[in-house]
């Protein structure tokens, strides 16, 4: 809900749902009569069906969950709850199961389909305290699918292919690029969206197409991009094998006001379109109720996973400089008026701001020779870098502490809180926990503060160009730990000053 907060007048606006009209792709179809049933009448079978939806989807599904399902919530009071533990992904076998193996999930299209339904109920049999799925009821469905579903019926190309006497290997290619617009509906053929390929096949040449191979061990992962991604997964809520969201779905013009720079649509705008209700959309998603659930979770993860950017790479904590002109002028005014009157400058002391910064993939844990060049921690040459080194000199020297001056604040219960001063290294390298030492190494390089003679041993870690170009104390260290995103958000827990 999104308030017209530049007008006093005029109803609150519901953006969530198409992003001011910028989201437009295809409304879900209306269902076959026989699921329309299953999913709106209050008889014993549509109460049964509606219990056990999860199941039955289960049943015809092509890909399985790779994840592990949390079934004790299921045995508490209240709502009913879908919750995945661990990291969710589907995983998609061989058109054929391995000598001696039952057929599985899309297998179950191809491979003994003379007893398809039997071989449905066995390996998706009842659990501790459920009841076994009427297999009529299977039946009936496996026929609506068989009938509606583009995806269903090219795994029956696949199954007749099987049956001829003189098969070879043989894989299935589903596609996954688009010639038409993805904000329009494009009624799907399975000729359009599935090859059948006899012999060896490129999968160098595929990019993010689904290959089902023809017989092998173990599963395969299938990407989040793919438009049937959710459509193989759910054929209960996309009974006709409609796409599901994939790259390049532009924005409609909608208010030109709203838009940004970009243009196509995001994983959470789409699911985020997708779930809404509306009276001239069929109303699958929401009518499948426990189905819907786990629909919701599962596209959760996957805008999770899309949005996951990795742990943060770099801490900088940044303290203003109170030379700046701005703070002079500030200071000056004070000066002049009462300082009661600014209770706002008087008690904050000197602000600063702990900054987390996440680099690009490619730049992620850099090797020690790229640390060096964002991070330093010695004193530069004064004869080849002046500004430098006046910068290091002015802002970037810790105390001197210890027996240099015992006083120091970080000095407690006479100990050094801060390490310093640190050991000489000659190379920067990498510890065994994953944080940086820096190469710190003994030269002529040093400093004269209060009479006292420093080196590199007291210098903070620093980047030369932005200690330059913005005059002040920028701390700047390599991170690779959760914890520095704890200590990024913990001062907005602190409570008021109390000075």
């Amino acid at each position: 809900m999104k308030n017209n907060q530049g007008k006093r007048q005029g109803n609150p606006q519901f953006v969530l749902c198409c992003m001011s009209e910028k989201v437009q792709i295809p409304y879900i179809r209306e269902l076959p009569p026989l699921l329309k049933r299953l999913l709106t009448e209050q008889t014993q079978e549509a109460t049964q069906f509606c219990e056990n939806i999860r199941a039955y989807n289960s049943t015809f599904a092509f890909t399985s969950m790779g994840d592990i399902i949390d079934r004790e919530i299921k045995s508490k009071r209240g709502p009913y709850v879908f919750r995945l533990n661990g990291q969710n992904h589907h995983l998609i076998g061989s058109l054929l199961p391995m000598p001696g193996q039952q057929p599985r999930f899309a297998q179950l299209y191809v491979y003994d389909t003379d007893n398809e339904v039997q071989n449905q109920n066995q390996i998706m049999g009842p659990g501790p305290g459920e009841r076994r799925l009427d297999e009529t009821l299977l039946d009936d469905l496996m026929s609506m699918l068989d009938e509606h579903n583009v995806l269903v019926q090219s795994f029956r190309v696949a199954r007749e292919r099987y049956a001829q006497d003189d098969v070879g290997e043989f894989w299935l290619r589903i596609v996954s690029s688009r010639e038409k617009d993805g904000r329009q509906y494009n009624t799907p053929t399975s000729s359009g969206i599935t090859m059948l390929i006899v012999g060896d096949v490129d999968e160098n040449a595929i990019n993010r197409d689904i290959v089902v191979q023809h017989r092998q061990k173990g599963l395969r992962r299938i990407t989040e991009w793919h438009p049937y991604f959710m459509s193989m997964q759910y054929l209960l809520l996309f009974l006709y094998g409609e796409d599901g969201y994939r790259l390049g779905i532009e924005h409609r013009g909608g208010n030109q006001a709203l838009l940004n720079k970009r243009t196509t649509l995001t994983m959470r705008e789409y699911y985020a379109f997708r779930i809404q209700i509306r009276e001239d959309e069929g109303r699958t998603i929401v009518l499948a109720e426990k189905l819907k659930s786990q629909y919701i979770v599962d596209g959760y993860t996957c805008i999770e996973e899309q949005r996951w950017v990795g742990p943060s790479d770099l801490l900088i904590t940044f303290t203003f400089n109170p030379k700046w002109p701005e703070i002079s002028m500030l200071t000056e005014s004070l000066q002049q008026n009462s300082r009661h009157n600014h209770p706002d400058a008087i008690q904050q002391g000197l602000p600063h701001a702990h900054i987390l910064v996440f680099l690009q993939c490619n730049d992620k844990n850099p090797s020690p020779a790229k640390i060096d060049r964002i991070i330093s921690v010695e004193i530069p040459d004064r004869q080849e870098d002046e500004l430098g080194y006046q910068a290091v000199q002015d802002f970037m020297i810790h105390g001197p502490c210890r027996v240099l001056n015992p006083r120091y604040p970080c000095m407690h219960d006479h100990r050094f809180t801060k390490h310093y001063p640190k050991r000489y290294y000659k190379e920067t390298t990498i510890d065994e926990q994953g944080f940086p030492v820096y190469h710190r190494r003994r030269n002529n390089n040093t400093i004269v503060r209060n009479d006292i003679e420093i080196d590199n041993q007291f210098i903070v870690p620093y980047n030369r160009d932005l200690i330059v170009k913005y005059q002040a104390h920028i701390n700047v260290e390599l991170c690779n730990h959760a914890r520095s995103i704890k200590y990024l958000f913990k001062y907005i827990h602190k409570g008021p000053d109390r000075a």
